[in-house]
């Protein structure tokens, strides 16, 4: 999709989590490992974006994916006299991947979710791989270059706070 403002648009992202490991899909126009995601369409709730980016990139629907609420529970309500809640992202922050464009900056709402299956499907025309880590692939992906320092900050945590919920 285009960009839908000179300086800022809005983005949502999933840290989808199965059994201990985290899906990243190696992105063809940020060359690095990333969470799936994508562009807020004007006209749609975050939300929306978060589900139709999950099916598009990696197949899989709602259904397959259960959103981990850290903070309270903010359940997306439809709208009523204009105002509704949304769930809390697991991560809220700014981002910069367009080198040809230093001005553009991504808000990208990041969402933590559990898969209840890891049969995921690559969309093609998104990314030149797809794959599972564990907190050590990820560790070795940093160091090897293959992905930004913040984002490996950012699917590491949420690995370690799945792994707490599972304790729990």
């Amino acid at each position: 999709m285009p960009h839908i403002h000179d300086l800022y648009d809005f983005t949502a992202s999933g840290c989808v989590v199965h059994n201990g490991r985290i899906l990243l899909i190696n992105h063809k126009k940020v060359g690095s490992w990333l969470p799936p995601g994508g562009h807020v369409d004007l006209n749609e709730e975050p939300m929306e974006t978060l589900w139709r980016e999950m099916e598009e990139e990696i197949g899989l629907t709602k259904d397959q994916l259960k959103l981990i609420e850290l903070y309270g529970d903010h359940t997306y309500n439809p709208p009523t006299a204009g105002f509704y809640s949304l769930p809390l992202p697991y991560d809220f922050y700014v981002v910069n991947y367009h080198e040809n464009d230093p001005t553009h900056k991504h808000i990208d709402m990041m969402y933590l979710l559990e898969a209840t299956t890891d049969q995921v499907v690559m969309a093609e025309r998104e990314a030149h791989d797809i794959g599972w880590f564990d907190a050590s692939q990820l560790d070795k992906m940093l160091t090897e270059g293959k992905m930004f320092v913040p984002v490996h900050n950012r699917v590491k945590r949420a690995l370690h706070l799945m792994e707490e919920r599972t304790k729990s």
